[in-house]
Order: structure tokens, then sequence, then C-alpha cells
């Protein structure tokens, strides 16, 4: 106390200190705590002033003027004098940029940053808080995807989840383990299964046991005879493999199997009123299937014989009545929606080059459609200015086509030759071809009235266009004419007028009132209706109507009063012609030739059509001039397509354009005509060589009986 009064001498200078020294420890707190005082987490930057960073960079792209504007950013953030979460404050910039862009762009500025200014410049106006603290990142939350329940996990997730408990423990006690839980859970049968499942195993077969699933092309083989569309076979596929599971492969693996049925795009040309495939390119692609077929046939011969020739027979013909969908583009005038005139080709049979009685493969079916393969086709109506040019335009397409190598599986190489036949054609197509008259004989040139002179027939007929030979006798269309020929002389027994003569008024009422009455017989006795207008078909002589009406000589010569001898040899010739076996060249021309003076003695007044001309006194010649049996090379195939043509069109096509339909409908007539998928058909029923009758036989070669 002395000394305090002894410094400070009275109170007025002891309370001035005092205030003094507290003033001087508040000063000292607030500095102290300035000091060690937490740094702001987050500072202010206007929207203005990041933009006038973008006017910077303008023109150098907008990912350079994001960096350069986050950059400018990170330096304003050092002030702040804190360590600062540098991902987390580009991230801020980013979205306020990315929301700056989207402004820009929708003032439609064009980069004009004065005009947007003043456009925006309320929005542009407003600070932005950024904040530079660096976010916790507490351990017991993980970074990520939440995890899913097990039942509500994938089956690849499940079994990563599972992976431990299945490496640890033996299938016994995992299912026994499963059994208890099912148990605990009251799923008492359940857990009984389980307990005995595999006793369960060993004393019964599980239906799906041993399953193995059908192989594409089997099933598309399978599909194309059934006429399933897609729609169809994935009903089936559904069925069948609700009760046997995986039975029947996908649709994608049908869908692939069907492109190898074809060439490739590059080789189509289709339009809105026609469709075609290159004929090398379908040659080579036919060629291919054969020999990937015959692989171990080829592999045996030796390297030099490995040279083959495929005789292949093509033609065209058109029908009418098809289905007309509104979805055709404009035309050149010539299109007619509802016809359809298809040119077609058919492999016969490849054989070796030095040595044609060495077969690799034959068509077995070649008088059927599951072969014949379409070349191209036109909604034009058939006419004979279009005969001949169709003939031209692939006699042009055959003169530029080129021998063409493939590789067997063990790499030995086989060089294919092509030897086109233009036997699937009518006999007006052929004429048109042959640029000969329909009723004129092509070969030797002789008309109508010159057809009955029966002298001498190898100096009367003598062939004059041997090059016509290669046309062949077509078998389906002889045995129609001959119907014809045989119908019109039953209308016309009595009368005995030729053909040309003009009949009197009760001579054209008698061969009226005598076709109803043949007509008539013909209906009750064979059962079958002829020279009957069928719309879109012609007439109803089909081939069929007429193989009726030759297989039994008696009942039709009772019916329409024809010789029975001559009936039953004409129906002897034709069938020998359409055996598709070797036919003895002597024997049948002998047997023609007097079944030609047979006619004549009978019917000398009705003149014999050309067709049937042709088939009785040249059908030897034709027969020898073929490179295969005449039989196999039948134009019935070319004929059967176009009722085929018809339901593709209607059930395998698609319908929104033309060209769709008619892109579809020439991929759908490759695929079931493709050679290794009709392979896998089942086959239809036919006549055996000796199932012919003893006078057929007669006529055909001791080999092929």
């Amino acid at each position: 106390m002395l000394f305090f009064f002894g410094v400070f001498p009275n109170r007025f200078a002891l309370k001035l200190f005092c205030h003094t020294t507290s003033l001087c420890m508040c000063m000292l707190i607030y500095l102290l705590l300035f000091a060690f005082a937490p740094a702001p987490s987050s500072f202010s930057i206007t929207r203005i002033s990041l933009l006038e960073v973008l006017r910077e960079k303008a023109g150098q792209g907008r990912k350079v003027q994001i960096d350069h504007a986050q950059e400018y950013v990170l330096r304003q953030s050092e002030r702040v004098g804190k360590e600062i979460d540098e991902g987390s404050l580009r991230v801020q910039v980013s979205k306020i940029l990315s929301k700056m862009f989207a402004r820009l762009d929708k003032k439609r500025s064009n980069g004009d940053y004065t005009r947007y200014i003043e456009i925006d410049k309320n929005w542009l106006s407003v600070e932005e808080k950024l904040s530079t603290a660096i976010a916790p990142t507490p351990h017991s939350q993980k970074k990520g995807r939440p995890k899913k329940p097990f039942d509500q996990s994938c089956k690849k997730t499940k079994r990563r989840k599972l992976t431990d408990v299945v490496n640890k423990y033996s299938s016994e006690e995992l299912l026994e383990a499963t059994a208890i839980k099912l148990r605990s859970e009251g799923k008492g049968g359940e857990s009984r299964f389980l307990s005995n499942l595999n006793e369960a195993v060993q004393s019964r077969k599980l239906p799906s046991q041993g399953v193995q699933t059908l192989a594409a092309d089997v099933t598309l083989g399978a599909m194309v005879e059934a006429d399933l569309s897609k729609n169809g076979y994935l009903a089936v596929r559904q069925l069948v493999n609700s009760q046997t599971p995986k039975m029947m492969p996908s649709y994608d693996k049908i869908q692939e199997e069907k492109q190898k049925c074809y060439p490739s795009d590059d080789f189509f040309t289709v339009t809105d009123f026609s469709a075609e495939v290159d004929l090398q390119a379908l040659l080579d692609h036919t060629s291919g299937r054969i020999i990937a077929l015959q692989d171990e046939v080829l592999e045996k011969f030796p390297q030099e014989l490995c040279q083959v020739v495929l005789v292949v027979k093509w033609g065209f013909d058109g029908s009418s009545s098809h289905a007309e969908y509104n979805n055709h583009g404009p035309g050149d005038g010539t299109e007619r929606k509802d016809c359809m005139f298809l040119t077609s080709m058919a492999p016969v049979q490849m054989r070796l080059e030095s040595n044609k009685n060495t077969v690799v493969w034959q068509n077995p079916r070649p008088s059927s459609t599951r072969y014949c393969r379409p070349i191209r086709f036109q909604q034009r109506a058939e006419t004979k200015q279009l005969l001949i040019q169709e003939s031209a335009y692939i006699e042009g397409k055959i003169r530029g086509l080129d021998s063409t190598d493939f590789q067997l599986k063990s790499g030995k190489s086989v060089t294919v030759r092509y030897e086109m036949c233009p036997t699937m054609l009518d006999g007006k197509a052929s004429s048109a071809a042959q640029k000969f008259s329909d009723q004129s004989c092509s070969l030797c040139g002789a008309r109508p009235g010159e057809m009955n002179n029966l002298g001498d027939l190898e100096k009367t007929f003598q062939i004059k266009n041997p090059n016509n030979l290669k046309y062949g006798i077509p078998p389906l269309h002889s045995r129609i004419r001959s119907l014809e020929c045989m119908l019109f002389v039953s209308y016309r027994i009595g009368t005995n007028r030729k053909s040309y003569q003009k009949y009197t008024d009760e001579q054209a009422k008698a061969v009226s009132l005598r076709e109803k009455e043949v007509r008539q017989k013909v209906k009750e006795n064979l059962n079958i209706t002829v020279d009957k207008v069928v719309r879109g078909s012609g007439t109803s002589n089909t081939g069929n109507t007429a193989r009726k009406f030759f297989d039994e000589p008696r009942i039709t010569a009772e019916a329409t009063g024809l010789d029975e001898t001559l009936l039953h040899r004409l129906s002897v010739i034709l069938d020998t012609l359409a055996s598709g076996l070797d036919i003895d060249v002597e024997k049948f021309k002998t047997y023609a030739h007097e079944t030609a003076r047979l006619y004549v003695q009978l019917y000398p007044w009705n003149y014999v059509p050309s067709t049937v001309h042709k088939m009785l006194i040249h059908g030897h010649s034709a027969i020898e001039a073929a490179p295969v049996p005449i039989g196999m090379l039948s134009e019935e195939g070319s004929e059967a397509l176009n009722k085929y043509v018809r339901n593709a069109r209607e059930f395998h096509t698609r319908k929104f354009s033309s060209e769709a339909t008619n892109e579809d409908l020439l991929k759908r007539l490759l695929v079931s005509s493709d050679p290794a998928i009709s392979s896998l058909r089942r086959l239809p029923q036919r006549n055996v060589p000796g199932s012919f009758r003893p006078d057929v036989q007669n006529l055909l070669k001791p080999a092929a009986c």
C-alpha cells in the first residue's frame, strides 16, 4: 500500500492507471481473437465480372473460356487466405457458366456480349456466392451407388455376392442351410423338396435334361415348309419352349440363317415395280451352297478333276390377278399392279467337266418350286414384246457369265462353269424367244397346213434351226396342248371339217351341242372340268386335269368318242417325257412317229398343233440334245411358282412401301429355294422307276429302270 501510494501520490493517478491498463488488455484480447479467428469460408463474385472474363477469350471455344474463368475465380479465392477446395470451386463456376451460356444462346445474341449485357443486365447484376470450404468426408458414409437388397439384385450381382459362400461351403451344406431357413420361415413344402433334391434328381428325369436347341438351318427349313411367318414362328416357339425350355432357337438366329440364303444386298436392285438380283452373284451363291453340301464328295476327286459343270434351267412366265396395294410410286405407264412377270432359274445337276456321267449333285425335285430361284420380277403384263425383250436381256447376262473358283474345307480348289438351258418356257414364250409364230414349228419351219403331210418324216420335217433344240420340249405344256387338241377333235367328230374351214349355222350349232355334251360326260366320268374360263388363270385345262384325262384312256374314250389306242399312246409319250429318266432315243422316235401317223390316219381333217408336232416329230432330237434327261428340264416349277408368289407377297412382305414389299418378296423366294435349306425340307412322294407302266418302261434305257 505504501508502495502504491509512493508511486501514485494521489487517488486520481491510481484511477487513471487502472483505466489505461483495462484498455490495453481489451485491445490485446481483440488482437488475439482476430489473429486466431477462422478465415471466411465463402466469397462473392458478380455474374457480369465472369462475363467480362469470358469476353477475354471470345472466339477460342467455350472450353477455353470455362478454363480461363475457373482460373480467374481461383486467383480471387486466394485472397481469402485459407486452404480451399479447388475441385468444388471449379464445379460451382462451371454450373454458373452453364446457365450463362444457356441464356446467351436463348437470347440469340450470336456471341455479341455487348448486346447480351443490355438484354440481360438484371440477371448479370446478381452476385454469386462461392463456397471455398473443403467438404467433410465422414467415414460412416461410403461413396458410390447405394447397395440394393439381395432379392432386388440381378443374377450377375447375386452370383458375385455369393461367391465367397459358394467357395466356402459344399452343395449339401448349402442345400441343408437353405432348407432350414425355409422351414424357419414356414415354407415346409419347399424345405422338404430341397432336403430330398439329390434323390429326386436321380429317381426321375427332369423335363429339360438332355434337351438340345434345334439348329437354326433345320428350324428354318421346317418354318419354310410349314409356311410360317415371323409371328407364327414366335407363337410356336413360345408354346414349345414353355414345355421344353430352349428347344427352339430365337428368331435372331433364324434371321442370321436367312441372310445366308442369298447374296449380299449390294447385288440387289429394287424399285417400286420390280426387283432383281445379279445373275452372276446368284449363280455363285447357289454353287457355293451346293459345294458346301457336297464337300465330302468333292474331296474324293483329285485336284485335276475338280472342275465341274452346273446345269441350270431358266425361263419366265407371267401371271395376273395379284393383290393390289396402295403403296406404289409413279411409273412409266407400262406397269400393272395386278400383274407379275417372273424370271427364274433352277439348278438341275452338278457333274464333272471331264466325265458327264459322274454326278456330284442332282436336284431331287427338278419340277418343284423348292429349288426354283428368282432372278427378277416386274409388275407388267405378259406381252410378246416383253417376252422378246426379256429373252434378249437374260441371254445378254448369260454371255457375260464367268467361271468361279471355290475352296473346300481342306483348301482344295473347285472351278464351276455354268451351262444355262432356256427350257422353263411355255409354247408362247418359247416361240417369242425364237422369234417364230406360235402356230409354226421353230425347228423345221412347218406351217399348220403342212404338219399332217407325213411322207418321209426325215426329209419333210428336217430340222433347219438346230440351235433352237436348246429350248427343249416342255413336258407340262405338251400335256396341256395334247388335251386341248383331243378335246377340239372330240367336239368336231361327225362334222369332219378342217379347223380352218367355215361352218354353216347348222354345223356350228351341232359343234356347240357336242361340246356341252362332251364336257358334261367328262365331268361325270372323270370328275374333271375342262375348257372352263378361270379368271387370272386362263382356263381349267391344267397339268393335273390333263394327267387325269390321259391316265384313264378307256373311260376318256367312252366320254369323248376318241380312239382309245391314240389316247393310250399319247399318255405313254407324255409320261415318258416327264419321267426325268434317261430315254432310249430310237425307241421313242419309232413310237412317237407311229403315234403321229395314227393321229393323221384317224383325224386327217384336224391339223396337229405345233407343240404336239414338236413332241411327236422332233421329240427324239430334243431328247438327244438335252444335257440331262429332258424331264428334268420341265417348266412345271416356273408355272407353280406363280401360286407361291401370291401367297408370299400377301403374308410375308411389308406393305408400308412398294420397295419394301418387292424386297421382302424377292428375299422370301430366295430363302425358300436355297439349296441348303431345301435339302433339309421334307420331300414329297414321287414315282420310282419301277412304278411306271410297262409301255413307259419299254421306252426308257435299261439302266434307268
